[in-house]
């Protein structure tokens, strides 16, 4: 199976844990330079209280006083703003990490180990803020009442067990691993005459071997604008097959191989071809 998350770098390399701000870097070079708070007021025309709490991070450092920052004491005002957009950035970034921390319990609506053991969520790292962040990205969303607003409702038609409790968090991870792989997958506009043309072919194949038909089927699908993915499914989904639009020109039929057999699979596949 294509690994969904490097496919979509889903998950950055480390970043810093702590957030600098610009001012420890202009108390650095008023040491060398010898300059006091005082005099870098008097220099940029800023009350030495603004000074005092540009240097501890708690006002932000602006375009117009990086500019002063500049005459008065050379460094580039595009650098003392790159300075200060880092810091937000990570600051940012941290408190949305506290955040993650305390929607940890949403993870165990989400069949986590099995997204490791697909390769679909990396091995490290594994704490909990990490997992919410790793699966917000997966999903594409930004907080788990995004999450549930999304994905609880999806616009596809499936075909689905009804024997068994079904798991809303395994169904939701099942169509967003078909989403990702169907949107890798150049097809072309889809047309129904295109289909409806294509179909008496289609129903060929059933009497050939999964070697044979698999490939062929995929292409043809692909030619009719539909993106065919097979995903295997999720413990909890119950998923034998789904239908959705991707965009206006391009359907997603996804299919799990549940039961195993040739004739579930066409039977699954020629009723989500139904839905379109």
């Amino acid at each position: 199976m294509t690994n969904v998350a490097n496919d979509r770098h889903f998950f950055p390399a480390l970043e810093p844990d702590v957030a600098i701000p610009p001012g420890e870097t202009i108390r650095d070079l008023l040491e060398e330079l010898g300059m006091t708070q005082a005099e870098l007021a008097r220099r940029t025309g800023l009350s030495p209280k603004h000074i005092n709490q540009l240097l501890h991070g708690v006002v932000p450092l602006t375009a117009e006083t990086a500019q002063k920052l500049e005459l008065a004491i050379g460094t580039p005002a595009r650098i003392w703003m790159r300075l200060e957009a880092d810091f937000q950035a990570v600051a940012s970034r941290l408190e949305q990490e506290r955040e993650f921390a305390a929607d940890a319990a949403w993870l165990s609506e989400l069949p986590v180990r099995e997204l490791v053991r697909r390769n679909v969520l990396p091995e490290e790292p594994k704490d909990r803020p990490s997992r919410v962040r790793q699966l917000l990205a997966f999903f594409g969303v930004a907080s788990p009442t995004a999450w549930r607003e999304v994905w609880f409702d999806p616009a596809a038609a499936y075909r689905q067990s009804k024997a068994f409790d079904i798991n809303a968090g395994a169904v939701a991870t099942w169509l967003r691993m078909g989403e990702v792989k169907g949107r890798a997958i150049e097809t072309a506009l889809f047309r129904r005459e295109t289909l409806r043309v294509a179909l008496p072919d289609l129903r060929t194949l059933t009497r050939e071997s999964v070697e044979v038909f698999e490939p062929a089927l995929k292409h043809a699908c692909a030619e009719c604008g539909i993106a065919l993915v097979f995903v295997s499914d999720i413990p909890g989904a119950r998923m034998s097959g789904a239908t959705r639009w991707l965009s206006p020109t391009k359907v997603l039929i996804q299919l799990s191989l549940r039961y195993k057999t040739d004739d579930q699979l066409w039977f699954t596949f020629f009723h989500e071809v139904g839905h379109v």
